[in-house]
């Protein structure tokens, strides 16, 4: 597996603050699938959600498929980082195989907190579908986790 650091420098309103997170996984280029995180914010308050949308890339030159769940699909999902996730309300989670032609992806928006976190956190997901051996990792993203930004949920 291929381990990268991530050197990161935030800006708070009032001061520059430096980090280095802790080595994170990074999926190499060979891969069946790249995945690709994108934070819809860069600040959250330690009470707030934050939704991350989240794109699984076939980059393979052939047709790949994987087993999911039409509500559980962040089973597969794995959250390094982040304290939790949201859970859903469905009715009628049934299973169905996702099927991706070469360049083709599949997209969802999951939400996850922070919890009792603050300061600049880095995180990233990783997709392990059913059956498969492998974890596909995210870019690794960083966040500003703010004590007193007030809660906008």
């Amino acid at each position: 597996m291929h381990y990268r650091r991530l050197a990161l420098t935030l800006l708070s309103s009032a001061s520059l603050i430096s980090c280095v997170a802790w080595p994170m996984p990074v999926s190499g280029p060979t891969d069946r699938f790249q995945v690709t995180l994108t934070p819809t914010t860069q600040s959250v308050g330690t009470q707030d959600a934050l939704s991350v949308h989240l794109k699984v890339t076939n980059t393979s030159s052939a047709v790949q498929s994987y087993p999911s769940k039409t509500c559980s699909w962040d089973d597969d999902w794995t959250v390094n980082g982040f304290a939790g996730r949201e859970a859903r309300a469905c009715s009628g989670n049934m299973s169905i195989t996702v099927t991706l032609a070469p360049g083709e992806s599949d997209e969802h928006t999951l939400t996850v907190f922070p919890g009792a976190l603050i300061g600049p956190v880095t995180y990233q997901l990783g997709f392990k579908p059913k059956g498969d051996t492998k974890t596909y990792w995210s870019n690794v993203e960083a966040i500003w986790v703010n004590p007193l930004q007030q809660a906008t949920r």
